[in-house]
Order: C-alpha cells, then sequence, then structure tokens
C-alpha cells in the first residue's frame, strides 16, 4: 500500500505521525512539565525482541511557562518533522505475528531487525 499525502511538511509530517498512532504508537513528546519531574520514559515490549525503554530528551521546543521542561525523542512519534523510524516502533507488529502464529499451532521466534 503507497499513502501520499501532499501539502506542507508539517502536514505531511502529522498525517504519518497521527497513522502512527492508529497502529497504537504513543507520543514521545511532552510539554510544559514542572522542573522537579524527571525526564519521562516509554517502554517498548518487544515480543522475542528486548523490551525497550526510551528517556526522552530535553526538547528544542521552549516550554511556555519559566520553570518547565520539555521533553521529546529524536523519532516521528516525538519531534515534529522528524523522520527517523527506529525499530521499537514496529514492535508490535512482531506481537501480532507471533499471536496469528501460535493461533496456528505455530511456535516461532518472531523479532524485528533493523538494516
Amino acid at each position: 500500500m503507497n499513502f501520499f499525502v501532499q501539502g506542507p511538511s508539517s502536514i505531511s509530517w502529522t498525517m504519518i505521525h497521527e497513522v502512527g498512532h492508529t497502529l497504537g504508537l504513543p507520543d514521545e513528546y511532552t510539554y510544559n512539565r514542572s522542573a522537579a519531574s524527571p525526564a519521562p520514559t516509554c517502554t517498548y515490549k518487544g515480543a522475542d525482541n528486548p523490551d525497550k525503554s526510551i528517556t526522552l530528551s530535553a526538547s528544542r521546543i521552549p516550554p511556555a511557562a519559566v520553570g518547565q521542561h520539555s521533553f521529546d525523542n529524536a523519532s516521528v512519534m516525538g519531534e515534529s518533522g522528524n523522520t527517523n523510524y527506529p525499530d521499537n516502533l514496529f514492535y508490535w507488529v512482531a506481537i501480532e505475528v507471533k499471536k496469528i502464529l501460535a493461533d496456528e499451532g505455530v511456535s516461532a521466534d518472531v523479532k524485528i531487525v533493523a538494516r
């Protein structure tokens, strides 16, 4: 399947980001957190890959108020305009394939391999 969105790059990026949500991917950003808040973490369950936790980094987008912090991750789910697709964004595929195979009586290791 090919999916093309024409328009300014921000519209194209937003569409791809939102499609990620339809696949169950979380936002990898948070803004306007209090200064005392630790950097948030997202954990992706890996099926047969090891689980992967990502600690969000300080964002280049400034917070709305003094004394607050913003965090994001350099991926399509975290940073506006970023088109990086790390392997953990596809872990859900391995989980679903493993379930389908198990329903058919097939036991298999299913991993996402980055190339």
